[in-house]
């Protein structure tokens, strides 16, 4: 079976954790792409800029298989790791979370430090909504007005998401379906013989 669905965020979400005298504020944002991605992280620097470190995580479509994180010139692996790590733990894609370092003037350690981004950022998660995603893929049909009964008697059969549809001659639908029922509908679409020579299909990435 086809697994089509992941978890994210709904909304932004914030966290904080303390450590003899330094403040970590963490920030959490559900993402798709990674210009939005700098865009935040931009926007936390120039909102905190009295911050000493601003150090991040993210992760990116079904699987997190985009994914980065940044330490920020704290020491290597002391904060973007143990962000990252948050997001693996919780099973989390399409989040960014930068976590904000106010110093406190007190040394931390390579362990304090680790321990802090990590706490900062899993208090931004718990403190967030946690939403199931699904991944889908999107098809244009083409086909002449005379087969479109025929065509959308298999669209409706699936669960099927119209985007765009132009009913003149010919007829031009787009639509978006969840990958676990994609090859269901290919496979309809494909055994119905008369459909299958008149309709035309582009898959749209």
């Amino acid at each position: 079976m086809i697994t089509d669905e992941y978890f994210s965020i709904s909304a932004p979400a914030e966290g904080m954790f303390k450590d003899r005298g330094s403040a970590f504020h963490a920030f959490a944002y559900p993402v798709s792409d990674q210009e939005t991605i700098k865009l935040f992280i931009k926007q936390i620097k120039k909102t905190h800029y009295e911050c000493n470190h601003h150090c991040y995580a993210f992760r990116l479509g079904q699987g997190g298989h985009i994914y980065r994180s940044s330490d920020d010139r704290e020491p290597a692996g002391s904060a973007g790791k143990p962000i990252l790590g948050q997001l693996l733990s919780h099973n989390l894609s399409d989040i960014l979370i930068v976590v904000s370092r106010y110093f406190g003037g007190t040394q931390l350690g390579i362990p304090g430090l680790i321990n802090a981004y990590k706490q900062a950022a899993n208090d931004a998660i718990n403190k967030s909504e946690q939403i199931v995603k699904t991944v889908k893929q999107s098809y244009q049909f083409t086909i002449a007005c005379a087969h479109l009964n025929d065509l959308m008697t298999i669209l409706r059969s699936e669960p099927v998401e119209f985007i765009q549809e132009n009913y003149h001659e010919p007829v031009v639908l787009s639509i978006a379906i969840r990958k676990s029922s994609e090859l269901a509908l290919l496979e309809k679409l494909k055994n119905n013989h008369l459909l299958a020579i008149h309709l035309k299909i582009i898959q749209i990435t």
